[in-house]
């Protein structure tokens, strides 16, 4: 009997039909006075993500990047981009999580066993930080200094914000009703948001205050010493301030059919000092703040202003930086992308963001005194790619 393996595209297998992933098929020939007969095997070859690519050494890279972790959607891949441009892959199979500031721990929530891990990069250690039977996981940040995780579970018993040192193994929680949880600026702290505002809890003796009055608020950060707090409201401070009302004033809806956008958003900046609250005005043609960061020296905030839509991130995003404190607005992202998701490099001399226009949404950096773009990550049909931490 002789053996002949063929390799058939799909298209020739199934007419009219698209495969995704490669296929393979084994064709078996009949010798004189064989009974067999003769068939067609077909394998699927499910494809697997990789981190692994060569070095840079294109003209336009943008130079003085430090190491990079980053996470490839497709498979779960942690990913390191060293200095040259070269990335490869550090761990797999790691579900999406949160990077502490300096890139040596990544929490991360086990859906199916409802547990949270805390995974060491370095040593690769894989922690168990609390195991919560039912529960589900709304929201977690790291501290900004040292390495306390501040967590929110949802449908856990007790209810509240827990807090876990990853250094010393401390654990405390925090009762009350939140909807989310802030990185704070040092490892004392542990900061989270409800509708009335933002609320800041002492690690040492439990108390809780008030920081930020801001009705409807859905999330913050603090900028890197701690100057300012920005906040994520779906209300603006102008319209809290603004008299309600009356029933005349009301518009009247005349489409009662079903509204698939989402809600939209207000940045709105508090000075830390002063308590002060202000609204980030928006450009022109958006209406929404998908997302923010504040520049390491917190001179500025690069702000992903949008258009409310259906889809994330909708018909437009494009990136502003909002000088301080005039708040004047320089678009540094290009018209014709949806860019969101900006980070700043710890000199503040360039911003990383994700471009979510393409198939496959790579990791892109933008030079500010030269306004050079570089795309740093491939990720092909594995992507989108996003930034986790600095090393």
């Amino acid at each position: 009997m002789t053996l002949a393996k063929i390799v058939f595209p799909m298209g020739l297998l199934l007419p009219g039909s698209m495969a995704f992933c490669q296929q393979t098929g084994t064709v078996v020939d009949r010798t004189p006075g064989s009974a067999a007969r003769a068939g067609i095997t077909v394998t699927r070859i499910i494809p697997k993500a990789i981190c692994e690519t060569p070095g840079s050494a294109s003209a336009g890279e943008v130079r003085s990047l430090p190491e990079m972790l980053f996470a490839r959607s497709w498979d779960n891949l942690v990913c390191i981009r060293h200095v040259d441009g070269k990335t490869e892959q550090l761990r797999r199979d790691v579900p999406d999580g949160v990077a502490s500031a300096d890139g040596s721990a990544i929490a991360y929530w086990n859906s199916d066993k409802h547990e949270l891990h805390v995974f060491l990069t370095a040593s690769g250690a894989n922690t168990v930080v609390e195991n919560l039977p039912g529960a589900n996981l709304r929201d977690m940040a790291w501290s900004a200094k040292g390495h306390v995780l501040s967590y929110l579970p949802t449908s856990a018993s007790p209810a509240g914000i827990r807090s876990f040192d990853a250094d010393s193994g401390k654990w405390i929680l925090f009762e009350g009703s939140f909807v989310g949880v802030v990185a704070p600026p040092d490892a004392k702290h542990a900061v989270a948001v409800n509708v009335d505002g933002v609320k800041s809890f002492s690690l040492t003796d439990a108390t809780g205050e008030v920081i930020a009055k801001v009705k409807y608020a859905a999330s913050a950060e603090y900028s890197g010493g701690g100057k300012y707090l920005g906040i994520l409201g779906s209300t603006s401070i102008a319209e809290q301030n603004r008299p309600p009302a009356t029933a005349a004033q009301t518009p009247i809806e005349e489409d009662d059919g079903p509204d698939c956008t989402g809600g939209s958003f207000a940045l709105i900046l508090e000075d830390t000092r002063t308590k002060q609250l202000v609204d980030v005005p928006f450009p022109k043609g958006f209406d929404t703040v998908l997302d923010f960061a504040f520049s390491p020296d917190e001179n500025a905030i690069a702000v992903t202003f949008g258009v409310v839509g259906c889809d994330y991130p909708g018909d437009r995003a494009r990136i502003y930086l909002v000088s301080l404190p005039n708040m004047k607005l320089t678009p540094i992202s290009p018209e014709d992308k949806l860019s969101v998701k900006p980070v700043w490099t710890p000199d503040g001399k360039t911003i990383v963001y994700l471009d979510y226009t393409g198939s496959d949404s790579p990791l892109v950096a933008l030079e500010l005194a030269t306004r050079k773009v570089s795309r740093l990550t491939n990720p092909g049909q594995f992507g989108p790619d996003t930034w986790l931490a600095w090393r």
